[in-house]
């Protein structure tokens, strides 16, 4: 039998590259969409985010 491979997005892992790429903190980032840098954290280690939080992170 065969099985399905199902691949995870990891949203954390990539705004984490993103941000990293760009040289911006983590405290930068979080004042610009309006949340604490304590939040943005945990935003980070999601594995996934609702369209809401999206909108909210800056246009490159």
């Amino acid at each position: 039998m065969e099985t399905a491979t199902v691949k995870k997005n990891n949203h954390g892992a990539n705004v984490r590259r993103w941000r990293e790429w760009r040289n911006i903190n983590q405290d930068v980032l979080a004042e610009q969409i309006g949340v604490s840098q304590a939040t943005f954290s945990g935003y980070e280690k999601k594995t996934s985010w609702n369209r809401k939080f999206w909108r909210r992170l800056p246009k490159p």
